[in-house]
C-alpha cells in the first residue's frame, strides 16, 4: 500500500510480437525486480490512450465500437469492445500482424520505484523518472539481445513511458517502433532460460573477441531487406572466425561452423555441404543474381536459406559462448583437436577430413 508521504511511479514496456508463454520469464527477470503483465486491451485503452495522443476516454465512448475476444487460460474467451479510432491506431502503430486484437491484451514488462516523501506541494523530478526509464530500457535492450541469442524468433520492446500514481501523468520515452515478427515465431521455449539467465547475469562475461559478433547478429533484425540482412548473416560467421593475421575463407568458415554443430561424421558432412551452398547463394547476391523480382519458388527457396542461415548463426554464438575460451586461438585449438564418432564408432577429426573434400586453405 502506498504511504501518503511517498511517490510512486510505475515503468511499463509493450512487449512486441510475444504470447502468454513469455511469462515464463518472470522466474528470471523478478530478481531484477522487473514482470511481464498480461493487460486487456479495454483497460489499456482507459488507461494509456493519451500516450499515443487520443482524446479522452469519455469522449471516445461516443465512437463506434469494435469488438474482440480476450484470451483466458481458464473457463471461455472473453467479449471486450475498445473504439474504433484506437484500434485505427494501434494497426497503423504497430502494424496489423501484431498479437495484441487476437489474443485480447497487451503484453507489458513492468517495474515499481518508491521514492522518499517530498515537502507538501511538491513533484517529483522529471529527470530522475527519465533516468529510471533510461535504466528500464537498457535493462529490456539486454533481455531482447539475450532472446534474440537464445531462440528463434522476433521480441522487441516498445514504448517505454512511466506513471506518476500522485499525478496520475504518464511521461513517455521515445523509443521507434521496427515490427518485423510473424506469428509462427511468439512461443517461447522455456529450455533456453538457462541461457538467458546468464546473459542478463552482470557476472557474466562475454569474451572482447565475441562483443563484435552478439552486437552484428542483434543488428540483423532490424535490417528489412532480406539480401542485406543474409550479407550481413555471413559476415557475423565471418567475424567469429577471422583474426588480426587472416580473414576467414569460405572453408575454414564452413569447417569450424559444422565441428560445432554437428554430432556425427555423417551430420558433419552435411552441415559442411549446406555451409558451402550459403557461401556459394552470397557470391550470387553480390553479383546482383538475387533481387526481389526472382520467381516466387525461387524466392521461396532464399526464404528458406535465409532462416537456416540466421538459425545457424544463432546456435553458432551459442555453441562458443558455452565454450568459453577467453580468445580466438583457444576456441580454435578446441575445434582443431574435438573428434566425433564415425560410421564405425571410431573418432573423427574433422579439420583433416574438410581438408579432404575442399582442399587446404
Amino acid at each position: 500500500m502506498q504511504n501518503n508521504n511517498q511517490t510512486v511511479v510505475d515503468f511499463f514496456a509493450v512487449v512486441y510480437e510475444a504470447n502468454c508463454s513469455f511469462q515464463s520469464l518472470n522466474r528470471i527477470i523478478r530478481k531484477y525486480n522487473y514482470e511481464i503483465d498480461l493487460i486487456p486491451l479495454d483497460l489499456f485503452e482507459r488507461s494509456f490512450r493519451h500516450l499515443y495522443n487520443l482524446e479522452t476516454f469519455e469522449e471516445s465512448l461516443h465512437q463506434q465500437q469494435v469488438s474482440l475476444w480476450l484470451k483466458t487460460d481458464k473457463g471461455p474467451d472473453k467479449e471486450i469492445f475498445i473504439s474504433e479510432e484506437f484500434y485505427a491506431t494501434l494497426s497503423a502503430y504497430y502494424s496489423v500482424t501484431n498479437p495484441f486484437f487476437e489474443q485480447g491484451y497487451v503484453m507489458m514488462c513492468t517495474t515499481r520505484k518508491v521514492f522518499p516523501a517530498l515537502r507538501d506541494g511538491a513533484k517529483i523530478d522529471r529527470g530522475i523518472v527519465i533516468q529510471d526509464l533510461e535504466k528500464m530500457k537498457k535493462f529490456t535492450d539486454n533481455l531482447e539481445s539475450s532472446l534474440h541469442l537464445a531462440r528463434y524468433g522476433y521480441v522487441a520492446f516498445h514504448s517505454h513511458f512511466a506513471r506518476i500514481h500522485s499525478e496520475n501523468s504518464l511521461i513517455p520515452l521515445m523509443d521507434a517502433i521496427d515490427p518485423l515478427g510473424s506469428e509462427s515465431q511468439r512461443n517461447f521455449i522455456e529450455k533456453d532460460n538457462a541461457l538467458i539467465e546468464a546473459l542478463l547475469n552482470i557476472d557474466f562475461r562475454i569474451t572482447d573477441y565475441m562483443q563484435l559478433t552478439i552486437k552484428a547478429f542483434e543488428e540483423s533484425f532490424h535490417i528489412k531487406n532480406q539480401q542485406v540482412k543474409f550479407l550481413h548473416l555471413i559476415n557475423c560467421l565471418e567475424i567469429c572466425f577471422s583474426t588480426e593475421l587472416q580473414d576467414a575463407s569460405i572453408t575454414l568458415t564452413a569447417r569450424y561452423c559444422a565441428i560445432l554443430l554437428a554430432a556425427s561424421k555423417r551430420e558433419f558432412i552435411s552441415l559442411y555441404a549446406d555451409m558451402i551452398q550459403l557461401f556459394a547463394l552470397k557470391k550470387e547476391i553480390l553479383a546482383g543474381n538475387v533481387t526481389e523480382k526472382l520467381p516466387f519458388d525461387k524466392k521461396d527457396e532464399f526464404c528458406q536459406q535465409l532462416v537456416f542461415l540466421e538459425e545457424t548463426t544463432r546456435n553458432v554464438i551459442k555453441k562458443i559462448l558455452y565454450l568459453n575460451c577467453k580468445s580466438k586461438e583457444e576456441l580454435f585449438y578446441k575445434l582443431d583437436l574435438k573428434t566425433l564418432p564415425g560410421e564405425f564408432g571410431q573418432p573423427v577429426s574433422f579439420p583433416t577430413l574438410a581438408h579432404r573434400f575442399h582442399g587446404k586453405d
